[in-house]
């Protein structure tokens, strides 16, 4: 049989490329509410770790970089009204031998300085900066330990580090550095074996200690200390390349404890704040901790160790990832008790994970990042794909399927998907966003710098199945970068949300700007107009756009990381009258109803006069259009949905609507990377009706079948979940039969990462 009205196709598109990237470095602020990541090519990812541990800015990268360190540098005349981030500077080192201040309001260097002594192989914070200057250390690849002041910005002071001193050469590369609690004292560990601690007043070297002696280290060989650290009771921790982990005395420099836990170099370390847990990781894959035990072990801070007494062991590991593990940093866990903190890792499979500090060993770690750095997608009716890469984008045209037999049938293909063109940037900086036009006949491509519009000629791809025709239009003026990009529905306009939180309307014929959309900058507690300087100022910016179906209206939904304005909050534009319609609020969130929404995804309804807005906590709101209000649906359902929609892994990330619903009803499709949700947005949530069902007699032992649906409905149930076997990188409707699933096997991205330690199993 053929398939019935109530059944789609769906196509499985596999084409599509996804590579993440290694996680190099991660640094936290001061209270632990803004994590920053940085990969390896050259993005920075901030992450909100109050809730969901949500992406909520993301800077893109560039050809040739190479981060090696991350650092907060907290500003002391900051609001306290502001988000955590912006009472914050944030720094980055390289291997290129610059160390940079970051604009978080734009995505984009605010200041760079060479660091006068090569690659920085390690940038770290002063722990106890003054009021008006705080001090980065700086371990360059000539042999030298390096200074840099940090002045306040919101004194006068200029942005960026400042040179201030350099120490004496040792003779090999410095690798690690790290400062004491105090801030009285420096170690560096360098690529002879050697660790060093130094007086940041004088310069001058306070102790000397080898790291390879006892015939560790072949003659004439480099022994790399990759990482060390300073415990609160003066205690220097230190990891290098033979995977050895040992503790030493900082005023006698003689060694306490050594382990060789790991089967290869060492390269992270981190301690929780009194210094009793230690842990490592490195090329082996492996997070191991180190707890200090005996007399007054974890009661006396800053307790001396003496023979007898207190002394470390190694008490378990874990192995999380799958490859390399170059990135350890220990956080603040907001809302927690005093002293409570969260360890976070990341390496070469591209994952960040985070483990409650005290409870390593009897919790799993969570994965806050499963799907990093999927490419955007994007369907043009009825068979143009856009998929974004972070230095071109490609277009496919989509292939064509026979009949289906029913539901989890097979469908033949009767013609197969083909490359269209790909569009490369010249410049070398990663894409923010794309856009094509609903007509095929316009393609956007937006980066931190500006904003590129193409002319495509689809109809000769189309027929002949050659590349198609591109041509850049030259734009008058210009156009700046933007954050988010979205045509009109009939293609004649470009809309830009732009790093000055306005929204800027470009008219494709007459090629030049004719609109600023900026009613939405009101002025709000903490966030500043546009065309303000950024400097201790939160701006508004709009992440995200979606424009009706009748080319009407146009929903904007700000996001920023923290407390102040912006989060929960949807502008709805009139675009023929071009002026604010309303602006929506979304309902609270959390078990109080005190946390702000984070919005992931909007679409409006074929009709145009609903709107759905997704948050990160998973819920689903609706709202009428012309009454600028939830729907009565929403207000007596948006509660109190379905625990199998809530508990879907991952974040909703999309929504797509059934482009010809039937009367009566309005079905939609949202999804998360993990599993999709079908939702008729007029029924209720659950058929009340239907009888429960019934309690299973015994265990099951088994799996369920591929692709069923396990605990999340049957076939024609509302809110019905179907879980994915590979991450989805996008779904939408092609037509009324027909679904796209873009989707990528994660063991097609392992294949891309580099090959982890060799480890022989026995009997192979």
């Amino acid at each position: 049989m053929t398939l019935t009205p109530t059944h789609v196709a769906l196509h499985r598109a596999r084409f599509v490329d996804w590579q993440p990237s290694a996680v190099v470095a991660i640094a936290a602020t001061f209270d632990g509410e803004a994590v920053a990541v940085a990969r390896e090519d050259g993005s920075i990812e901030l992450y909100d770790s109050i809730g969901e541990w949500t992406c909520d800015l993301f800077i893109p990268g560039e050809e040739g970089a190479a981060f090696t360190s991350l650092v907060w540098c907290r500003c002391s005349e900051a609001e306290p009204t502001l988000p955590t981030y912006l009472q914050c500077r944030l720094f980055s080192a390289d291997l290129n031998g610059f160390i940079t201040e970051w604009d978080l309001q734009n995505l984009s260097v605010r200041k760079s300085v060479e660091s006068l002594g090569g690659p920085v192989w390690r940038l770290v914070g002063e722990p106890q900066p003054s009021s008006d200057r705080q001090l980065l250390a700086a371990a360059c690849d000539d042999g030298c330990l390096r200074l840099f002041n940090i002045e306040e910005t919101n004194s006068g002071g200029r942005p960026g580090a400042h040179y201030k001193r350099s120490f004496g050469n040792v003779g090999a590369r410095i690798l690690s550095v790290a400062w004491n609690c105090s801030g009285e004292w420096l170690v560096s560990g360098s690529s002879d074996g050697c660790i060093h601690l130094w007086d940041p007043e004088s310069g001058q070297q306070l102790q000397r200690i080898t790291v390879g002696a006892g015939g560790v280290r072949k003659p004439g060989a480099e022994l790399c200390v990759w990482s060390v650290l300073a415990l609160a009771d003066g205690t220097v921790v230190s990891g290098d390349a033979t995977g050895r982990v040992q503790f030493w005395d900082s005023a006698m420099g003689t060694l306490l404890n050594g382990f060789h836990e790991h089967k290869g170099d060492i390269l992270s370390l981190a301690a929780t704040p009194k210094g009793n847990d230690v842990f490592a990781s490195g090329v082996d894959h492996q997070v191991v901790l180190f707890q200090r035990v005996g007399q007054d072990a974890g009661e006396k801070e800053g307790a001396a160790v003496v023979d007898g007494g207190a002394h470390w062991v190694m008490a378990g590991k874990k192995r999380p990832h799958s490859h390399d593990v170059r990135a350890l940093t220990m956080a603040a866990a907001p809302g927690a008790p005093a002293g409570a903190c969260v360890l976070l890792s990341g390496g070469n499979d591209a994952q960040l994970n985070a483990y409650i500090a005290t409870n390593f060993l009897h919790e799993h770690p969570v994965c806050v990042s499963k799907w990093p750095q999927r490419p955007a997608v994007q369907l043009v009716q009825p068979n143009m794909l856009l998929a974004q890469q972070p230095l071109w984008v490609d277009l496919w045209k989509l292939g064509k399927a026979s009949e289906g037999t029913g539901e989890g049938s097979d469908v033949e293909m009767a013609e197969p998907p083909s490359h269209a063109a790909r569009v490369r940037v010249s410049d070398g900086k990663h894409l923010t966003c794309s856009a094509l036009a609903p007509s095929g006949a316009y393609l956007a491509l937006a980066g931190v710098g500006g904003t590129r519009v193409y002319e495509l000629d689809l109809e000769s791809s189309l027929e002949g199945g050659a590349e198609a025709a591109v041509r850049r239009l030259a734009i008058k003026g210009g156009m700046p970068g933007a954050r988010a990009l979205a045509f009109t529905a009939d293609s004649t306009c470009l809309l830009l949300a732009t790093f000055d939180g306005c929204i800027h309307i470009y008219h494709m014929a007459k090629q030049q700007k004719i609109k600023v959309l900026s009613e939405h900058l009101e002025a709000v507690p903490g966030v500043a107009e546009a065309g303000e300087p950024s400097d201790g100022a939160q701006r508004a910016h709009v992440a995200m756009m979606a424009v009706s179906r009748d080319g009407m209206w146009l929903a904007a939904a700000r996001s920023a990381m923290g407390r102040a304005g912006g989060p929960g909050q949807v502008h709805l534009y009139h675009l023929e009258a071009q002026r604010l319609h309303a602006t929506l609020a979304l309902p609270l969130e959390g078990s109080t109803q005190e946390r702000l929404p984070r919005v992931t995804s909007l679409a409006f309804s074929p009709a145009s006069d609903i709107l759905v807005v997704t948050t990160a906590t998973n819920q689903l709101h609706v709202f009428d259009v012309e009454a600028k209000e939830l729907t009565p649906w929403s207000r007596e359902h948006g509660r109190k949905l379905p625990a199998r929609m809530l508990h879907m892994p991952g974040h909703l990330s999309g929504i797509t609507f059934h482009p010809a619903p039937p009367e009566g009803k309005c079905p939609l499709i949202v999804h998360t990377p993990a599993a999709l949700c079908h939702i008729d947005v007029l029924r209720a949530p659950l058929d009340e009706d239907a009888p429960p069902a019934p309690p299973p007699r015994k265990r099951q032992r088994k799996p369920p079948p591929k692709g069923q649906a396990f605990g999340g409905g049957g076939p024609g149930e509302n809110f019905r979940v179907i879980p994915l076997d590979d991450p989805c990188l996008g779904l939408m409707f092609a037509d009324s039969k027909n679904v796209v699933l873009v989707e990528c096997p994660w063991s097609r991205c392992l294949r891309g990462f580099p090959a982890p330690l060799y480890k022989h199993v026995y009997g192979t």
